[in-house]
């Protein structure tokens, strides 16, 4: 299986897939072929995916209600799932052997 080079030319937002739709893919496939531009092929990923437009989003919150507290700024900035793992569930998780019952 093929995979397209996204973590080299793009920086993802934390807890947005990599999935892509047939919508998205053919116009980054043809662009590729006629450019041979990976930076120009993968414009056509859509931007709630990227690290920037999320930065934005957040710089725009902030700058709009500067009495804000800090957890409400960040408040729709989901995390991936590896970091919100809760401390007890983790300790739980690593006790358990082969023998456990699930």
């Amino acid at each position: 299986m093929a995979k397209l080079p996204l973590d080299r030319y793009l920086e993802w937002a934390p807890g947005a897939k990599k999935n892509l739709n047939i919508n998205h893919m053919i116009p980054i496939l043809l662009d590729l072929k006629s450019t041979g531009n990976w930076e120009h092929s993968l414009q056509h990923i859509p931007r709630r995916k990227l690290m920037e437009t999320k930065i934005f989003a957040m710089q725009k919150r902030v700058q709009k209600t500067k009495s804000l507290p800090f957890h409400e700024v960040f408040k729709d900035f989901k995390m991936p799932n590896k970091l919100r793992t809760d401390v007890h569930e983790k300790r739980n998780r690593s006790r358990k052997t082969l023998y456990d019952d699930y």
